[in-house]
């Protein structure tokens, strides 16, 4: 089971946030979504049933149809009629509605219809009305829980103003952002630029960025929330005139807006920062959550605190939201440098959480962190010493032997020294240890 402190839930506190609910949306884009299906199973083990969609695109009738094999067989119109043969402007309707009857001649026990996902259904117009016509006839004892990669919001915020359902993985959210309790006055913006990156507004993923150049600026202004003209022309045109480069600039700038305007879809015009007193600024017209602010704001948090706990629990978080390089399709100089710092600070957390474990006894939890850290930055000698430690005080004196190996290795291999004194010494008092 993945840690309490990584969900922000422990099984009870699950259980009283979906209680009574009819829906559970577990929220895209964090990758402990099966972690939320662990704890359906934990609570309805015996009425749990699960159903992926098999393929994109699929349709609703023909999914509805299949998911019928997975359910228990009564004699209402859901299992008896051939759902793909009703057609017409009402269909999606008649669908939600004979499911809903169906779930009401299920026996009364707590039952979880755990949906797979849902996203490989089109959340289109049609979809909206099988669910609003679906939710009001879903008995007490029973949930459907959504699970997907994407998600729009426009199917489901209803649901979630009329308190019908619950969403699960916003715990850490410093701002609201599409599954929130209040309707959404502002386009919601979404960037995850731990790994290759990923934009989304109101859950559209920006695919379309006419070109290069408006990714690499919509990346560098989510970075820089405070900058000036002359510190973007340095970065991306430093060997244009000034007329050139603000020609190219105001270009790009608009086409970053334009593919957010694009997806929002509401009849305004979006820009992603405005001008004000010398510096861009993040607009007030989007609300955004940046995985790399977030990330930087737990480090921060975790390096200032003196409660170890909260120590803890912030480096394990940013440890969580750390899900890769900062973004490793762009090899720009600045896009670099920030990787290099954000790695830092990753090793830092790993390492910090290490020590925690190390001093209170947890050899194994201590070795696991260590050994991360040095993934990240092979040549720290002073964790390959903790490791041959830790190993001798399980008694695995080979593994220390073999760390101590591999240090002389890379120190060799990269920077042709051998290890400080310091680090030989250890060896040598582990050549010391009878051998078991």
């Amino acid at each position: 089971m993945i840690p309490d402190y990584v969900t922000n839930l422990n099984i009870e506190q699950f259980r009283r946030i979906v209680m009574q609910k009819k829906l559970v949306i577990i929220y895209p884009v964090i990758s402990y979504r099966n972690v939320f299906l662990s704890y359906f199973l934990q609570s309805n083990s015996n009425h749990l049933f699960y159903y992926r969609l098999p393929y994109d695109g699929i349709l609703l009738e023909d999914w509805l149809e299949d998911l019928r094999r997975y359910l228990p067989v009564t004699d209402s119109p859901f299992h008896q009629a051939a759902l793909n043969t009703i057609t017409g402007p009402d269909a999606p309707k008649v669908l939600g509605q004979m499911l809903g009857e169906y779930l009401q001649t299920l026996p009364r026990a707590a039952t979880v219809l755990y949906w797979d996902e849902i996203d490989r259904t089109p959340q289109d117009n049609q979809f909206r009305a099988f669910m609003e016509a679906l939710v009001p006839l879903i008995p007490s004892y029973v949930q459907v829980a959504i699970n997907a990669r994407r998600l729009d919001y426009l199917p489901w915020i209803d649901f979630i103003n009329s308190d019908v359902c619950a969403v699960l993985g916003t715990n850490y959210r410093r701002n609201n952002l599409i599954y929130t309790d209040d309707r959404p006055q502002k386009p919601q913006l979404e960037v995850y630029a731990f790994g290759q990156g990923l934009a989304l507004i109101n859950g559209h993923e920006i695919v379309n960025w006419d070109g290069a150049l408006p990714r690499q600026m919509f990346y560098y202004f989510l970075d820089h929330p405070l900058v000036t003209r002359d510190e973007i022309f340095k970065v991306f045109w430093p060997q244009l005139p000034i007329k050139e480069a603000t020609n190219v600039f105001h270009v790009t700038k608009r086409k970053i807006g334009e593919q957010i305007t694009r997806l929002v879809a509401d009849g305004r015009d979006y820009e992603l920062t405005y001008y004000n007193a010398g510096f861009y600024k993040p607009s007030p017209s989007i609300e955004r959550h940046y995985d790399v602010a977030e990330f930087e704001s737990a480090i921060e948090q975790g390096y200032t605190t003196d409660d170890e706990q909260v120590m803890l629990e912030s480096y394990e978080r940013a440890i969580h939201l750390y899900q890769g390089d900062y973004l490793t399709t762009l090899d720009l100089p600045w896009v670099v440098q920030r990787r290099d710092q954000l790695r830092s600070k990753f090793v830092d957390a790993l390492i910090g959480v290490g020590r925690v474990h190390k001093e209170h006894e947890r050899p194994h939890n201590a070795i696991s962190y260590y050994i991360r850290a040095l993934r990240e930055v092979p040549l720290r000698e002073d964790i390959h010493r903790d490791l041959m430690s830790l190993y001798m005080q399980l008694g695995r004196r080979e593994d220390a032997l073999m760390q101590y190996a591999t240090l002389v290795d890379l120190l060799d291999q990269r920077l042709q020294v051998t290890p400080s004194p310091e680090t030989q010494d250890l060896y040598e008092q582990i050549m010391l240890q009878p051998v078991h």
